[in-house]
């Protein structure tokens, strides 16, 4: 099941709850003059809850989900669920979870429940034996956190096996307004430094995760919109022509665009809120986010009376 469905059956399971539980709440109680079954034994009560359930999702990677909710009582805290949503088991039980991601079945996060805190890599079929990625207590944090690798504000990339400092390659000079983001491959095979700048275009700059040894530097077009999906790197331009959408494989960089929207979109801010196999795209000028699938657009349907998403 991909990242989407399994986001649509998580959601449409929270919804159809709070819809049931709306509905049983407003209801008159039936009135009956019998007297219940004295052998009737209730192991635990809780109201249903009265409006939709709160919740944020952590990670996702095929059928299983990791979210975070904050009601009702008995699924407070961080719950995992292996079927797309249809049930859930209990979480890790951290105090504080930072940065957290999910591909091939796997989840990285780095998490903490005293001070500083620490990375790990963790089966979602066994969330209480994730196993800590090598680190040190040095006082620094974590810049990204991929599925068996970290890299932290020091320079230091700590996987399984190793932690060392790590130089990413060097950029063109010249550069106007150059920031960063970091991150990895879905199999943590490549860290990559994003770059976006004021000048014509920004830049990928990668690193062996294994080896520890610079891996290239990509052209991208110039937006603030780039993601690492699986082993691609995603671009959402908006110029004068509309909205393109650009995947270049990691760490080869072969482009390959195409236009999502038609017409000028010039100054405005698209969304890229999913990407991959399943891209989902905000158009600031569209009423309705668009799924961009093996080349097809379609707009998604809200549910009526929707004040915003994402």
């Amino acid at each position: 099941m991909s990242i989407a469905t399994a986001a649509k059956t998580a959601l449409a399971t929270v919804v159809a709850a709070a819809v049931l539980s709306a509905c049983t709440g407003t209801r008159p109680a039936p009135t009956s003059d019998a007297a219940p079954p004295r052998d009737t034994a209730v192991l635990f009560q809780e109201p249903l809850p009265t409006a939709p359930v709160d919740f944020t999702v952590l990670a996702a990677t095929q059928n299983v989900i990791w979210a975070s909710f904050n009601a009702p009582a008995s699924m407070s805290g961080d719950r995992i669920s292996l079927d797309g949503g249809r049930t859930w088991q209990p979480g890790i039980g951290k105090w504080s979870i930072t940065r957290s991601s999910g591909s091939n079945g796997r989840f990285g996060y780095d998490a903490t429940d005293d001070e500083l805190p620490i990375p790990y890599l963790m089966n979602p079929a066994d969330p209480s034996a994730a196993k800590a990625l090598r680190w040190d207590d040095d006082g620094s944090r974590y810049l990204a956190i991929g599925v068996g690798a970290a890299l932290s504000s020091n320079g230091k990339l700590a996987t399984a096996d190793s932690r060392r400092t790590v130089k990413f390659p060097t950029l063109p000079s010249g550069l106007v307004s150059p920031k960063h983001t970091y991150s990895f491959t879905g199999d943590a095979a490549l860290a990559v430094r994003i770059t976006t700048t004021s000048s014509g275009h920004d830049y990928a700059a990668m690193v062996d995760a294994r080896t520890g040894k610079k891996a290239g530097v990509l052209t991208l077009p110039r937006t603030a919109q780039h993601r690492v999906g699986g082993s691609d790197l995603y671009s959402l331009s908006a110029d004068a022509t509309g909205l393109t959408l650009c995947r270049q494989p990691l760490p080869s960089g072969e482009v390959a665009c195409r236009l999502v929207v038609a017409g000028d979109r010039s100054g405005t801010n698209p969304t890229l809120y999913q990407w991959g196999a399943l891209s989902v795209i905000k158009d600031p000028a569209g009423a309705q986010p668009l799924l961009v699938e093996a080349g097809r657009v379609t707009p998604i349907a809200l549910p009526e009376g929707t004040a915003s998403w994402r």
